[in-house]
């Protein structure tokens, strides 16, 4: 079988790749990978696709650009000495590279010369200049990298606040506030009613997938129309996303049915009056009084 070898040439210290004979089976092994070339910024990362795991130090990862190249062999990587399918690795590769360069990347398999991946890049010119502060080395020490400064926009949009109000039950009704972010500060005024006015501590908050949800009940009120305006709904910011109104319908409570186990007899309130004196019901039992009289012969006296 013909293989590839990495060899060193001796014009510039590139590598370069020799076919020779190999009596060592080529892996099935799917390796892909991503590389990075950009002025002052390349990297590789390789991952196991699937298939046979490999050795890490049976592998070659070659990056070349011109005469100027590296190479990374490792017996292990964070301990494990095993390429694992479904892993990835990025090779500590170090190669400088301007806009305009070409950049190939090989990884072989050395027992068996086989080439696992193979890309080629051309660098880009970087959308902005990159600054890079100098950094002083010594033999004794570290390089210390220069200090970095992140600048934060501040937060100038408001929440979005709507409310609603609800009336599930007579006398009461439920303001609900939903706005896109936590906030500050938050006051519900109730128009018909002028000592009513919510505030954050009137209501329970919980949060919710599009922000938070603010909800506060009012109760012992009459029946009617109520309108409720959010007057203040501040983020941490100072940012206020107030305004919004909604109007409910409250209704009046019932009153219950009474029932009179004393009186059974409904029709009583009409028609009684009309049938003798002394009729009625008086401590659950019937009073015949001075009897009824129906004319026509039809007549109750005395009981009889």
């Amino acid at each position: 079988m013909v293989a590839l070898v990495v060899t060193v040439s001796a014009v510039g210290g590139t590598y370069v790749f020799d076919s020779v004979d190999s009596g060592s089976d080529a892996p099935t092994v799917d390796v892909a990978g991503e590389v990075t070339a950009e002025p002052d910024a390349f990297a590789v990362r390789l991952t196991n696709m699937g298939g046979a795991p490999l050795r890490y130090g049976d592998l070659s990862v070659v990056a070349e650009s011109g005469e100027r190249s590296d190479r990374v062999r490792t017996s292990s990587v964070d301990g494990d000495e095993t390429f694992a399918p479904s892993e990835s690795w990025r090779p500590s590769l170090s190669l400088d590279v301007t806009a305009g360069d070409t950049v190939r990347v090989y990884v072989v398999h050395e027992p068996s010369g086989e080439l696992l991946f193979e890309d080629e890049r051309r660098v880009a010119a970087a959308d902005t200049p990159t600054t890079t502060a100098p950094s002083t080395t010594t033999a004794d020490s570290p390089s210390t990298p220069a200090p970095t400064t992140t600048t934060t926009s501040p937060d100038t949009t408001p929440p979005t606040v709507l409310v609603s109000a609800d009336s599930a039950e007579p006398e009461q009704f439920t303001v609900s506030v939903t706005a896109t972010e936590e906030l500050a500060s938050l006051v519900v005024d109730v128009a018909e009613l002028d000592d009513v006015t919510l505030t954050l501590d009137d209501f329970a908050r919980q949060p919710t997938e599009a922000g938070y949800q603010y909800v506060a009940t009012v109760t012992g009120v009459d029946d009617g129309y109520y309108t409720v305006t959010v007057t203040d709904a501040t983020d941490a910011a100072g940012n206020d996303g107030s305004g919004d109104s909604d109007t409910v319908e409250v209704e009046e409570r019932e009153d219950d049915e009474e029932d009179d186990e004393d009186w059974p007899f409904w029709w009583w309130d009409d028609w009684g009056d009309d049938w003798g004196d002394g009729w009625g019901w008086d401590d659950g039992e019937w009073n015949w009084g001075d009897g009824w009289d129906w004319g026509g012969g039809w007549d109750w006296r005395d009981g009889e």
